[in-house]
C-alpha cells in the first residue's frame, strides 16, 4: 500500500469506502426497516468484495471512494466477517418480509440465494 497518497479525496483517510463499515451501516438500515436502502447498499457491498485487486472475493481493507476499486491489504478479516454478517441479516430481513422462514436447503451458492431472493 502506497502511504504517501492516504490523505487524497476518495483515499484512505479521505472518503475511503470501509466495507467493515458498510456492514454496521447495514445492520442499522435493517434493524430501522429501510429496506430499499439496505438492498441498495448489499448490493455494492456484494460488487466491493467480489471484485479483488488480484482476483475476485479478496476482502481487501478499503476501496477508492469515486471507483469503488480495491485497495489496502487483501484478505482483510475484518471486512469478510461483516460480509458474512451482512449477508446473514440480508438475507433474514428479505425472507421476513416476504413471509419466509428461511431459505430453501436446494439455495445453497451465493449466485441462486441472489436469484431466489429476487424471485420473492
Amino acid at each position: 500500500m502506497c502511504q504517501s497518497n492516504l490523505n487524497l479525496p476518495h483515499q484512505y483517510h479521505n472518503g475511503g469506502i470501509w466495507p467493515m463499515v458498510g456492514g454496521f451501516h447495514l445492520a442499522a438500515l435493517i434493524r430501522h426497516g429501510c429496506q430499499r436502502q439496505a438492498e441498495q447498499l448489499w448490493v455494492a457491498l456484494v460488487e466491493g468484495a467480489r471484485q479483488g485487486s488480484t482476483h475476485d472475493w479478496t476482502f481487501n481493507g478499503w476501496l477508492h471512494g469515486a471507483s469503488g476499486h480495491p485497495l489496502g491489504y487483501e484478505q482483510a478479516a475484518w471486512s469478510a466477517a461483516m460480509f458474512l454478517q451482512a449477508e446473514a441479516r440480508t438475507t433474514r430481513f428479505i425472507c421476513q418480509a416476504a413471509g419466509r422462514s428461511s431459505i430453501p436447503a436446494r439455495v445453497t451458492s451465493f449466485v441462486l440465494r441472489r436469484r431466489w431472493l429476487r424471485s420473492l
